[in-house]
């Protein structure tokens, strides 16, 4: 397949429904596709049948059917297709793809034409045979894909959600133009900037203006139907679902937090009165702390992003009283030196969500800071926060908390469905007022969450104690498959970071002809340590249950875990990084 300049793959299940649905386009497809470019080397219509060619689909990582990937001399796109499923429109994705990336400029007058709205990279070649205009081709593509990707998602989200404005920030402003083109004309109406843009309109001008005679409060019907506010999914195995949440999903949320605070003491500070948020505000976690902190007469300190220097100079200026952060960031604080050239006396409390924080790095960092630091726990399908750990209703090191008011839960036996007792894992359940309504124009997306008796099945594993205290094991999609056993990777992760010198980890299965997968540790060393792959190889196997739960995929050093911008590891990418020597279709 290296030898194409374009592959176009449709990895496919006989059984999947959708696949079948698909099948006769992806034909017709192939056909157009070979009419129109009958070069050889230049296309090629393909697919995979996923149960019969297995490894083929482990090695492109694919978890849903049926999945549209692009190969580009043998190299995967970073994303698949989420374009309409028409052979009209693949056709139509090829020729794009095909396009020259590059604009060749023949005179200097042509640089006025060049579009201000979008940043620009010029290259002077002599000519194209050059080696180096050949790597500026391939940093061309890439580019243009990376941007076409950013523009085809807000595309989506803007025909799902069915929005008719928008409001971006100055560096998406090209991506945002370019969704425009997109759709169909009149889908998005307008484009507000966030700072300053050439020929669009700036956010300040839109609050300036004065309100349409057409303008009038819209009537809600039911505020338990209506939908208030959709927020978006990651989109991390599929285009990115729409949440939509209700006005009592979300009255509900502060609802629970005003509760929550009557609990304290009377005479207890409002830890809410200066608030630094580096949480993202299109994340719930960031959303819910905005209003929170707003509801509460607090200031809200906002930084587009984490800088070690820019955060305590915020701190030390604003006087900020709480700080809600995740856990990568956690474990920076608890380990820094930095935090001593500061003044940070005005700080109370620390809180971390969005995935489980270490014990260990929740100690430490409450040691070294003398600071609270309390965690939740949550989800955009609940409307943000679930359960809470700290504070009045209460503590116990290594659990996301209890249940807050107005949820009921409950865990169930990932197989049979069977409700399971105190200490027993299984998938944790909740039900509440604040559930989602389900994910906009997709029904068999929501089915999958929230069954017919209204409980939200939340893909996580743990189990409650018997003081109603939640711990959470492990997410069922990260399960390994050994031998026919299910291995959770936050077992064996836990035994390797009982090594000292060991600062970070991450365990994945990885395809393996005799296991089906095996398990492999990623391991970053802690500053200045020496690490032995095979001794933490034998660490692990003298202390597991059950010979298939050894590191029988090996064991490699690395200086970071990749992570999102929430600090969640991208357990698929550490996958996909070590299939790339293997991917030879």
């Amino acid at each position: 397949m290296g030898n194409n300049e374009l592959v176009f793959i449709n990895f496919y299940a006989d059984w999947c429904r959708f696949s079948n649905i698909l099948a006769p386009t992806w034909d017709e497809t192939a056909d157009k596709v070979k009419e129109a470019f009958p070069d050889e080397g230049r296309v090629v219509i393909g697919k995979v049948d996923c149960d019969a060619q297995s490894s083929i689909a482990s090695r492109f990582h694919i978890t849903k059917y049926p999945t549209l990937k692009l190969l580009r001399n043998g190299q995967a796109s970073k994303r698949e297709y989420r374009g309409q499923r028409s052979a009209e429109a693949f056709a139509s994705f090829i020729k794009e793809q095909l396009k020259d990336p590059i604009k060749e400029i023949q005179s200097l007058n042509e640089l006025n034409d060049i579009e201000e709205t979008k940043r620009t990279v010029i290259g002077y070649f002599e000519n194209k045979d050059v080696p180096e205009y050949e790597v500026f081709r391939k940093v061309a593509t890439n580019l243009k894909e990376d941007c076409q990707f950013l523009a085809e998602e807000i595309a989506h989200i803007a025909r799902t959600s069915g929005a008719r404005w928008a409001v971006a920030h100055e560096t998406l402003a090209p991506a945002v133009s370019e969704a425009f083109g997109q759709l169909p004309p009149g889908t998005l109406r307008q484009l507000w900037v966030l700072g300053s843009a050439p020929r669009l309109p700036s956010l300040t001008s839109l609050l300036r203006a004065s309100p349409s005679s057409e303008a009038h409060a819209q009537e809600i019907a039911d505020p338990k139907t209506t939908v208030a506010m959709m927020l978006f999914s990651s989109g991390t195995t599929g285009p990115p679902k729409g949440v939509m949440l209700s006005h009592r999903n979300l009255l509900t949320s502060l609802l629970q937090n005003k509760y929550m605070k009557s609990l304290a003491p009377e005479g207890t500070p409002n830890f809410l009165e200066s608030t630094l948020l580096v949480i993202p505000v299109c994340h719930t976690y960031g959303y819910i702390m905005l209003i929170n902190c707003i509801l509460s007469g607090g200031k809200m300190v906002m930084m587009a992003k984490f800088s070690p220097e820019s955060y305590f100079e915020a701190i030390q200026t604003h006087k900020v009283t709480f700080s809600p952060i995740v856990p990568h960031i956690a474990m920076y604080l608890a380990k820094t030196p930095l935090m001593a050239k500061y003044d940070t006396s005005s700080l109370m409390a620390f809180a971390s969500g969005t995935s489980p924080l270490a014990p260990s790095t929740h100690v430490e960092l409450m040691q070294k800071t003398g600071k609270g630091a309390g965690v939740g726990y949550g989800m955009t399908e609940a409307c943000a926060t679930i359960a809470s750990n700290g504070g009045s209703i209460g503590f116990q090191l290594g659990s996301v908390g209890r249940l807050l008011p107005y949820y009921e839960g409950k865990v169930v036996d990932v197989e049979t469905g069977q409700v399971l007792g105190a200490g027993q894992e299984g998938e944790l359940c909740v039900r509440g007022p604040s559930i989602m309504l389900g994910y906009m124009g997709n029904p068999e997306a929501t089915a999958e969450v929230i069954d017919e008796d209204g409980w939200l099945h939340t893909g996580d594993l743990g189990f409650f104690d018997q003081d109603n205290f939640i711990f959470l094991t492990d997410r069922i999609k990260d399960l390994m498959k050994v031998k026919g056993f299910q291995v959770a990777p936050s077992e064996i992760e836990k035994i390797v970071r009982e090594l000292e010198g060991v600062a970070d980890v991450s365990v994945v299965g990885v395809p393996d002809d005799r296991l089906g997968e095996a398990p492999r540790a990623w391991v970053v060393p802690a500053p200045g340590a020496s690490l032995d792959p095979a001794h933490i190889q034998q660490h692990v196997a003298d202390r597991v249950s059950a010979p298939y739960k050894q590191l029988a995929g090996g064991v490699e050093l690395i200086n970071d875990l990749p992570k999102n911008h929430l600090g969640k590891v991208l357990k698929r990418k550490l996958k996909m990084d070590f299939l790339k020597p293997r991917s030879k279709l």
